[in-house]
């Protein structure tokens, strides 16, 4: 009897079969797997896995084969179990299962094989031997007198670049030096889009520490002194908790900054009065009408009419209309609370560069 992809119940037997069976035949059989990600708007998503060492019988296996299990679709509602496998392929003992996009991060999935042909080519999340995520594996890891960073420099610069710093949100602080560039498209869109620019992407483990703006300022002098980063293009951008981070680090380094973006930033006591400071940079901040946090678009408001008042010409905000979400698969849900934090996910617009906010910002020269 064939199990069907969106029946819960079926969903959870092979859940649970596969936790007990799987460990035990991937010894027998000896295959690895390779998951190949990238990161989407919604972070490191799942394009496809390479299982190699199977057995010749995989090579009649079909895609209606697999069920995915407990696969996480959404950023915010966290829906599982819409993801298939669309393509297979078998070569040489290599079996290469094509999917829909899912969340890998989050997701605590399981790849169960149901089809007819006497060999297991189920795997969960642990048994996963290799993750290669695309421009991400291209950043270095970096731990320098505790501060944790991430770099991408391009291989081959001609001229000096820019320079961009994201800085991530509340929800990728820590130690693992991965989740600022894994959990959406912050870091990795301005190399995806403009090629020769530097990244500079700092974790944070609670707070962003004056030892993280002092590495962030070293190793802006550094590349400049190396001829790789150009002094007239070094700017700034992050979201929510990083939003607030672009801001503080705009003012602690304010004489080694062009522009900044900051995104849905977190506004308070630190962050307004730092904002209100900048009156000889480029700032361009985008948030939602409606977010999690009631005031932040008046907040905006506030400290941009304020920086124009004392005279900063280049200071200006957009504010997201909720319809302006819905080609981003955003601002759908029936649920009051989710629907705002919905709203809050800002950054996924900004970072496909609604209203040009990412080339106003390359453009920026001082």
């Amino acid at each position: 009897m064939r199990l069907k992809k969106r029946n819960a119940i079926a969903a959870s037997m092979i859940l649970a079969a596969s936790c007990m069976t799987v460990p035990v035949m991937a010894q027998e059989r000896g295959f690895t797997v390779t998951a190949q990600t990238y990161i989407a708007d919604f972070g490191q998503t799942v394009r496809s896995f390479v299982l190699e060492g199977v057995p010749e019988a995989a090579a009649n296996v079909k895609a209606e084969d697999f069920v995915i299990a407990n696969d996480i679709v959404e950023a915010v509602q966290t829906i599982q179990g819409e993801s298939d496998v669309t393509e297979v392929s078998y070569q040489d003992g290599t079996l290469t299962l094509t999917v829909d996009g899912f969340r890998y991060l989050p997701s605590d999935f399981v790849v169960a094989y149901v089809g007819e042909e006497d060999v297991n080519l189920s795997f969960t999340k642990d048994q996963v031997t290799t993750v290669n995520t695309e421009i991400a594996d291209e950043f270095e890891a970096v731990e320098e007198n505790g501060v944790h960073y991430r770099i991408y420099i391009p291989d081959e610069i001609e001229k000096p670049v820019p320079m961009v710093i994201w800085t991530h949100g509340g929800g990728e602080r820590g130690t693992d030096n991965w989740a600022q560039i894994a959990a959406n498209k912050g870091a990795t869109a301005w190399i995806e889009r403009y090629q020769d620019v530097v990244v500079l992407a700092p974790q944070a483990e609670e707070d962003w520490t004056e030892d993280i703006l002092q590495m962030i300022r070293n190793k802006i002098l550094e590349l400049e002194e190396a001829g790789i980063v150009d002094p007239n293009r070094v700017y700034g951008s992050g979201c929510s908790f990083g939003g607030m981070g672009c801001i503080l680090n705009a003012q602690y380094n304010k004489d080694l900054m062009t522009a900044i973006a900051p995104i849905c930033p977190s506004m308070n006591e630190t962050s307004m009065p730092a904002l209100k400071e900048l009156t000889d940079m480029g700032v361009w901040i985008s948030t939602a009408v409606e977010d999690t946090f009631p005031d932040r678009d008046d907040c905006v408001v506030e400290c941009i009419t304020d920086l124009q008042n004392n005279g900063n010409e280049n200071a200006q905000y957009t504010l997201y209309e909720p319809d302006e979400y819905l080609d981003y698969d955003l601002g759908t849900a029936t649920d009051e609370n989710q629907l705002k934090t919905e709203y809050h996910h800002a950054w996924v617009l900004t970072l496909n560069n609604e209203y040009g906010i990412m080339d106003w910002l390359m453009e920026q020269s001082k």
